[in-house]
């Protein structure tokens, strides 16, 4: 079957014929390229959201036990609680055979107590018949009585309130009313949304060193195209995942991320490049894994050119090789020319 003539196609050479209204279906866009220029360039590091570790805290269950609520309820996912408020109660769980143990030697003092106390009664009452030695070790024998009573009484279940460590808001609340719980297990999580940070990790230490030095603003973006501003704060000295992991504090006013959200850092490194700037977007991988950009030749003509290119920030890449600078290039839709044969 023979190709319409007004049909978008793909020639031997390897230019591609759009007609325009197919352009204007796939919203080709494009711009000039600009001469070279002389910028910093950058590395993409792969990252996390993570809290504020001073801002943020977990309650766990120092012992198992069973889970109660507060007189007001358990506070839900979202809700912004204060440092010292009560998030519930934990009703530690005593052993059968270790509850029939303490209640008998509870009972066991409680009549020792009883002895002494009406021994030291007697013996005030004959004072100045008997030594006042005597009166004196009673005594001391009866407070020591009390103080062992007094250390086996907490074990007794009682219940222990879960407090918020810090003020901020509820990012995890893994509570039932009634529930049994182990030990060290995490009941909430509180977090300060507005002081976030970002852990990524640089797989070269020479690329690492160079972010530590540049020591500038990066970019974080998640996978549906937020970007949120990065302050470098510093790198781990031990490998994790045989990286280096970087920090970088969210600036202020960068809202809507979630705690564990994969982003992807920009960076800039210690090292200028000189390259003709162009949106990522222009940027396109053949089929055999080539980077090339589109060029408008004619009106309904694009040639392809193989570049070589080097990060410049989350929005820009540079061509290095393989571009000159005053031409049409597909800032917008070269993924759908790309796919068209």
């Amino acid at each position: 079957v023979l190709d319409q003539p007004d049909s978008a196609r793909r020639s031997a050479d390897g230019s591609i014929f759009v007609p325009r209204p197919t352009q204007a279906l796939l919203e080709v866009a494009t711009q000039r390229s600009q001469a070279v220029q002389t910028a910093q360039k950058t590395v993409r590091l792969v990252g996390q959201v993570i809290p504020d570790l001073n801002r943020s805290g977990l309650v766990q269950s120092l012992l198992s036990g069973r889970i109660e609520a507060p007189d007001g309820g358990f506070p839900s996912i979202g809700a912004r609680v204060k440092k010292g408020e009560t998030l519930g109660y934990l009703v530690p769980r005593v052993e059968f055979k270790d509850q029939s143990d303490i209640l008998q030697t509870t009972g066991d003092l409680e009549r020792q107590i009883a002895l002494a106390e009406s021994k030291l009664s007697r013996f005030e009452r004959l004072k100045g018949v008997i030594a006042e030695s005597q009166i004196t070790d009673m005594r001391i024998e009866l407070e020591g009585l009390r103080k062992r009573r007094a250390t086996i009484r907490p074990l007794i279940p009682n219940r222990e309130p879960l407090i918020a460590p810090v003020d901020g808001v509820v990012a995890q609340a893994n509570v039932v009313s009634g529930q049994v719980v182990e030990a060290q297990a995490l009941l909430f999580q509180i977090v300060d949304a507005d002081n976030l940070w970002v852990e990524a990790l640089a797989f070269d230490p020479v690329a690492a060193a160079s972010i530590e030095k540049a020591s500038k603003e990066a970019t974080a973006r998640a996978a549906d195209g937020r970007e949120a501003a990065l302050i470098f704060s510093g790198r781990g000295l031990t490998l994790k995942q045989q990286a280096v992991p970087l920090r970088f504090k969210i600036k202020a006013g960068s809202s809507g991320f979630s705690i564990g959200e994969p982003v992807t850092v920009s960076a800039p490194i210690d090292e200028a490049i000189s390259a003709i700037p162009l949106p990522r977007s222009a940027v396109v991988r053949t089929a055999n894994g080539q980077s090339i950009v589109w060029v408008h030749s004619a009106p309904e003509k694009f040639e392809p050119r193989i570049i070589s290119s080097e990060p410049i920030d989350a929005d820009r890449i540079g061509v290095t090789a393989g571009l000159e600078p005053d031409l049409r290039v597909v800032t917008r839709g070269a993924e759908l020319i790309n796919q068209i044969r």
